[in-house]
């Protein structure tokens, strides 16, 4: 038999590849069966993995059951706070404004910082522009004010008349008020010498034209009666200009009433 198989060179070739051809088959279906055997194996365990969830289930169930004892709790916490809720924080209400002060009583301090004011100058006929436009009208007073209502009131007078031919004025100053420094208080003495200081010929004022056509006439003239009466004659000026020149807010730099001391 076996001088058979050596005198057929082919069949032994045949039967070489047949039997390569069964063990290939025989390996490629035992590896499914082992891939179909892996995941058994699990399902062998399961018992014992399942176990574990098994005895963990009542846990998580108590705990779930838990749980809405804590919400519960959550909620009778928040019904509690509901019920002693905190009054609720007022809200502060924004500063008014302060009232603005228009009163023409003198108030307060004022300070002026100008580079074209130069030195300070007290003495009229050395007051020029800008000084005698920004410094007279509020440092100096004058003899009429505007209030803001815009109605002409007495401010360095007490009282005044004009004569029923419009050319004699009198003049009644207020007592007591005083200048700075112990320089006295304002006269009618100071009054004039203010006039006459914006009539020189080295004034500066800007006011100097006006003043020497209204004092220089022939029937203008000064009477003082006491220190604080004083007669102005005007001669040909009209009412409306000796008002307009004397008074706040008048004339755009009317003349500053200053101290005849502060001079001398």
């Amino acid at each position: 038999m076996a001088l058979y198989w050596f005198r057929k060179p082919r069949a032994i070739l045949l039967t070489m590849v047949t039997l390569l051809l069964l063990v290939a088959v025989a390996c490629g279906s035992a590896a499914p069966e082992a891939a179909n055997d892996s995941p058994s194996q699990p399902a062998a365990q399961d018992p014992a993995a399942t176990a574990a969830p098994s005895s963990s289930q009542p846990s998580s169930a108590s705990s779930s059951s838990s749980q809405p004892s804590s919400s519960s709790g959550q909620g009778s916490s928040s019904g509690s706070s509901s019920g002693s809720a905190a009054p609720p924080t007022a809200v502060p209400k924004p500063a008014s404004a302060p009232a603005v002060d228009i009163s023409d009583k003198p108030h307060g301090i004022l300070r002026i910082a100008n580079k074209d004011l130069g030195p300070p100058q007290f003495l009229p006929k050395n007051m020029a522009v800008p000084q005698a436009t920004y410094v007279t009208p509020v440092i100096f007073d004058t003899l009429w004010k505007m209030t803001p209502e815009a109605e002409l009131k007495n401010h360095l007078l007490e009282d005044w008349s004009l004569s029923d031919d419009g050319t004699l004025w009198t003049l009644k100053f207020k007592k007591g008020i005083p200048f700075h420094k112990g320089r006295g208080e304002f006269t009618t003495a100071d009054f004039v010498w203010v006039v006459e200081q914006l009539q020189l010929d080295e004034t500066r004022h800007p006011q100097k034209s006006n003043m020497k056509r209204f004092f220089q006439q022939d029937s203008t003239r000064f009477n003082i009666i006491d220190d604080y009466t004083v007669e102005v004659s005007t001669g040909d000026l009209d009412d409306y200009d000796f008002i307009w020149r004397f008074r706040q807010f008048g004339a755009v730099n009317p003349p500053p009433m200053a101290s005849k001391a502060y001079a001398e």
